[in-house]
């Protein structure tokens, strides 16, 4: 069915997921350190951290920012979850609602800028 069924939902989800895509680049845009990938297909953003931003943020790496953003309630996943060479880098995934994208987005970006304190 997958193969041979209709496909019109496809065109759909996908540019739901541009959206989200979208709203998750332009609230890391232009943020000391950190610097986003565009995926050419997926569900998340690959970011490459700057190691200048853990100072700022007062954390010791990406994954203790990963943790603390956690406690923010903003999920992602530290790089070395993918391997030793990805340290210093972070992945936020936008799988969920659109919804969650639109209000987690902001929270997200004064986070990272240290317009919002990390908790913790």
């Amino acid at each position: 069915a997958a193969l041979e069924g209709p496909r019109d939902h496809l065109d759909a989800m996908r540019a739901e997921y541009a959206v989200r895509r979208d709203l998750m680049l332009q609230a890391l845009a232009g943020i000391d350190g950190v610097r986003p990938f565009v995926p050419g297909g997926g569900f998340y953003l690959w970011c490459e951290l700057d190691p200048a931003i853990y100072a700022r943020l007062g954390v010791a790496d990406a994954d203790a920012l990963s943790r603390r953003l956690a406690d923010a309630g903003v999920g992602s996943a530290p790089g070395d979850a993918f391997g030793e060479s990805c340290r210093d880098a972070i992945r936020f995934a936008y799988s969920c609602a659109t919804e969650m994208v639109r209000a987690g987005a902001p929270v997200l970006r004064a986070l990272l800028t240290g317009e919002r304190p990390l908790p913790g």
